[in-house]
């Protein structure tokens, strides 16, 4: 088993509008 340097916390399959969505749902929950 080989260890990656930088561990894929996302799946590789995520699209950036996803990502981006998720990101502005998590800054939404802690400025309420």
């Amino acid at each position: 088993m080989e260890e990656s340097p930088s561990p894929v916390l996302f799946q590789p399959d995520i699209s950036q509008d996803d990502l981006a969505a998720l990101l502005a749902l998590l800054g939404n929950a802690l400025l309420s």
